[in-house]
């Protein structure tokens, strides 16, 4: 699936990161985490619409003891 490619090491729709912008940590990156936690992570992309991502992470990482 195309919008698989995002979430591969490196990938970037920028040529190269400028004066006051970089390209981020990378969706690599997060994906990594969020499935280390036992979460996971989606995404919706329409033409003209725009995107969604869904994160998904187990409740019992959002309970502070």
């Amino acid at each position: 699936k195309v919008m698989d490619l995002i979430f591969h090491p490196g990938f970037s729709t920028k040529a190269d990161a400028g004066d006051v912008s970089g390209r981020g940590v990378g969706l690599d990156a997060v994906k990594k985490k969020i499935e280390s936690l036992g979460g996971s992570i989606y995404v919706n992309s329409e033409k003209g619409k725009g995107t969604t991502f869904i994160l998904n992470v187990p409740i019992t990482l959002l309970i502070a003891d």
